[in-house]
């Protein structure tokens, strides 16, 4: 009798390792997939990333590495779609876990991240910090090239934080390492750095360190380093007073971000370019080009940083030629970008105050989760001793299809309440008042909730050939200022929009009908879907259930069956 007991223990212990074992298998090949999408593809990492979080925190506890990697994409996502605090709390919670807790690479990459954003938002003694964790791993690791690497960010760091001399010393010594490497690329970005760290102290060691940067790049052939360490020598050059060579320098390097396609570069030569030209003081015209080069390069590449000091030489150059209406009109285009960058960064923040809420509710739930399974698995340990393995093995079965047949159930549910719910707008706006405006008059937000509105009150999206053009022609506003109010006030395209207008009038047609339910044909025609594809595609990816399952549950009675988690709560389901 012992003996069999022993057996089964075993037994039981081997089934219940190897779905562990499957599942992180299962997990470390959906984070390679969706990592695979990072950074050209976000809409696909990001949905693929939120997906696998659901996962596991649906299924509960796994390998703690599993919880660490995921979280840690979800930052990277989040970091590159410039949601900065939402990365951050992404990160940590990878850091907190017992896996990153050992220091390896992936605790190394949060911590480096981390200190980029924080750089990012000005918080240099954060960042300052975050990078001195990154290099503690480093050296955990021997992982000496990591090691040069955060040493540059942090004496680049240092420089900025006013510790110039520390800056220049962590720099040389990084160039030392690099030059025993005979890593030529590192020594250029090094070089590079050091010269512009004497920038504002030292000319000729800045024009020395510069200059030696573009002789290693051009040794090795490598554009992008000629025309950056190009465009140090020409400032060298600027602040040194000998235009002449800076502007031939510039001109050279204009010619060589033209071939090469270097639009960030370009606006950066046309603005020292004009720059000249204010303190030469000789050619307003030949300025004005310039800065209306570099305002068309910086628009190109969204670069509102570069674009701002663009339009304060614009400025300058008006006020000191004495142009009046000039500099009215390039105060006004200043002023104006600073307010909107205010706006879109107050907008941002919003956005990221909620991710995070949402982020600190998923941790909860999750922590709910753990200790509920955790729960359950000691009893199912303690069973394993009396059971045999085929009981044990049906019971698990059993639990297993009770769960999804529940689970079911509640994401039908979830879909009638949906179905049931009157359609809201973000907040009231002045319709009368707004068709007054301009475009670029109306704010995104009241022209979004407008739409949302319109398409609702007159049921646009019943029509299969509505269009974003039909839109436009409706609302009397512009294609452009249309896809954008849906893309910034809705996170989405026109397309998807309609779409869930149509799948959730799908939702209330099916809610309705419990007993006799209308055919596909019928749905298309009541629902302005377009074809039975479109239908097929947008209901299962909005609802979780393809057309003839949500019919089939929508046959059932809604109680027909005892409820057996009778004592969760709908949000906890949700979970």
């Amino acid at each position: 009798m012992k003996l069999l007991l022993v057996l089964a223990l075993i037994a039981g212990q081997v089934l219940c390792c190897a779905p562990a074992l499957h599942a992180q298998v299962e997990y470390n090949t959906l984070i390679k997939e969706a990592a695979a999408f990072l950074p050209d593809e976000l809409e696909k990492a990001d949905a693929a990333t939120v997906k696998l979080l659901a996962q596991l925190l649906q299924n509960g506890p796994v390998d703690d590495s599993i919880f660490a990697k995921a979280n840690f994409l979800m930052g990277q996502v989040r970091q590159y779609q410039g949601s900065l605090n939402s990365a951050s709390s992404y990160y940590y919670e990878a850091l907190e876990s017992a896996y990153c807790k050992q220091k390896n690479n992936v605790a190394n990459a949060c911590w480096n991240n981390l200190a980029i954003i924080y750089e990012q938002q000005s918080q240099f003694n954060e960042a300052l910090e975050a990078y001195h964790q990154s290099l503690e791993i480093a050296e955990f690791l021997a992982d000496s090239s990591s090691i040069a690497e955060t040493w540059i960010n942090i004496s680049v760091l240092d420089n900025r934080n006013g510790n110039k001399t520390k800056a220049i010393e962590e720099c040389g010594l990084v160039l030392d390492y690099y030059r025993r490497q005979g890593d030529t690329l590192n020594m250029a970005l090094c070089y590079q750095n050091l010269g512009f760290y004497h920038s504002k102290t030292n000319l000729k060691l800045s024009k020395d360190y510069s200059l030696e940067a573009l002789r290693l790049n051009t040794a090795i052939h490598n554009t992008y380093g000629i025309a950056k360490s190009s465009i140090n020598v020409a400032a060298v050059f600027v602040n040194n007073g000998e235009y002449d060579q800076a502007k031939k320098i510039l001109l050279e390097t204009q010619e060589l971000c033209t071939k090469h396609e270097f639009i960030q570069i370009l606006a950066t030569v046309y603005r020292i370019l004009a720059d000249i030209e204010l303190q030469k003081g000789q050619n307003f015209d030949v300025a004005k080009e310039y800065l209306e080069k570099a305002v068309s390069f910086c628009s190109m590449n969204g670069q509102e940083d570069n674009l701002s000091e663009v339009l304060l030489t614009k400025v300058k150059l008006n006020a000191k030629f004495g142009h009046y209406d000039g500099f009215t009109d390039a105060l006004d285009e200043y002023l104006s970008l600073q307010k909107r960058v205010l706006e879109e960064n107050s907008l941002r923040v919003f956005h990221e105050i909620q991710a995070i809420y949402d982020v600190n509710k998923l941790i909860t739930q999750k922590q709910v989760l753990q200790e509920g399974n955790n729960l359950l698995s000691r009893q199912l340990i303690v069973s394993l001793l009396f059971l045999l393995f085929a009981i044990v093995a049906i019971c698990i079965i059993v639990f297993q299809y009770f769960r999804l047949k529940r689970a079911m159930k509640t994401m039908f549910k979830m879909n009638v309440t949906i179905a049931k719910a009157a359609p809201q707008s973000l907040q009231e706006t002045d319709i009368e008042e707004n068709s007054k405006l301009e475009d670029d008059e109306i704010p995104i937000i009241n022209l979004y909730n407008e739409i949302l509105r319109r398409i609702d009150k007159e049921k646009l999206y019943l029509n299969p050939a509505f269009s974003v053009q039909d839109l436009c022609l409706t609302m009397n506003r512009s294609k452009r200022y249309i896809s954008r109010a849906i893309a910034e006030g809705g996170g989405t395209n026109f397309v998807s929009l309609v779409n869930e207008f149509r799948v959730n009038e799908a939702r209330r047609l099916l809610a309705g009908h419990f007993v006799e339910l209308p055919s596909i044909v019928v749905m298309l025609e009541k629902t302005g879907f377009g074809s039975r594809q479109s239908f097929y595609r947008s209901f299962k990816m909005l609802t979780g259930f393809s057309p003839q399952e949500y019919m089939s549950w929508a046959q059932k009675p809604p109680d027909d069956e005892p409820d057996l988690f009778q004592n969760d709560t709908l949000e906890g389901v949700l979970a």
